[in-house]
This record gives structure tokens, C-alpha cells and sequence, in this order.
């Protein structure tokens, strides 16, 4: 997916998660189908090895983004090899104004910012739910004794 996620947080007070972490812009492309309807630029973050990293990503306070890109100074190549290197460069900036592939990246960054933030939030109310608490004193043959007044025994 060309995506590596150096560390995640989650804030339950907010509900909110995130991760930093590095996208590499052509694998993500890859990952998303977007080599094949956007190929020149493709080719060019490929040749260049472009990528984004990923800073403070949470939904309550939102995300810094480093961009590090320099699809202008690649080459045509491949099929492209015969293009003459100004027609190379108006095509990139073409592709880069109808693709709107960094838009893409950050409403993917956002998707999984919430996606994680939701699952997270539901593995802590399972965590600290009566049922969950229950199922383990069972599961560990763990039983309470309770001194008192049988009319005081709580339901």
C-alpha cells in the first residue's frame, strides 16, 4: 500500500486517532488504482520517488503534511521517452491540476484517521464493557464472595 505508520495515537477523550508515519506516492497510486488512469504522473512519482510524511494526524486537531516531490524534474521515459521534456512537464502539471491526487491523499488521511479512531473506540468499550468483564471472570474460573445481609446483595 506504500504506507509505513512509525507510531498511532488515539485520545478517548476526543474519540479522535491517528498516525505519523510516510506514504510513498506511487505505491499508494498502485494501492488506490490510480497508476493506471493517471500513468504519466504515476511514472514520474516512480522516477522520483516521491513521498508525503505524515505529522500529528488527528481529527480533533488535524495533520501537517511534508510533501516531498520533485516530479518536475524528472525525464519522460518508457513510452514517454520520445516526448520532448516541456510537453513531458505541461502533461505532469495537467495530471497534477485534473487529478487532484494530493487532495486524494489527505481525504485518505482523514478516512483512516477516522476508521482507526472508530475501531479503537469500539475495542475500548468492548474492553471496559459489564458483558466483556463477565466473559473473563468465567473464562478464568474467577467467582466473588459477597459478606453481608442477603437483602443488600446488589442484582
Amino acid at each position: 500500500m506504500g504506507v509505513r505508520v512509525d507510531s498511532i495515537y488515539f485520545d478517548s477523550n476526543y474519540w479522535t486517532a491517528g498516525f505519523n508515519g510516510k506514504i510513498a506516492i506511487a505505491t499508494w497510486m498502485q494501492s488506490q488504482k490510480l497508476d493506471e488512469k493517471w500513468y504519466p504522473l504515476w511514472v514520474a512519482f516512480q522516477q522520483d520517488e516521491s513521498y508525503v510524511r505524515v505529522f500529528n494526524n488527528n481529527r480533533r486537531s488535524g495533520f501537517s503534511l511534508d510533501w516531498n516531490d520533485n516530479i518536475a524534474y524528472t525525464e519522460p521515459e518508457g513510452v514517454f521517452s520520445d516526448m520532448a521534456q516541456q510537453d513531458w512537464e505541461d502533461m505532469l502539471q495537467d495530471q497534477l491540476m485534473q487529478s487532484s491526487i494530493y487532495s486524494l491523499i489527505e481525504d485518505w488521511i482523514n478516512e483512516q484517521g477516522h476508521d482507526l479512531g472508530t475501531r479503537l473506540r469500539e475495542a475500548y468499550e468492548w474492553e471496559t464493557s459489564e458483558e466483556n468483564f463477565l466473559d473473563l471472570c468465567e473464562a478464568n474460573e474467577i467467582t466473588f464472595d459477597y459478606e453481608g445481609d442477603d437483602d443488600e446483595v446488589p442484582a
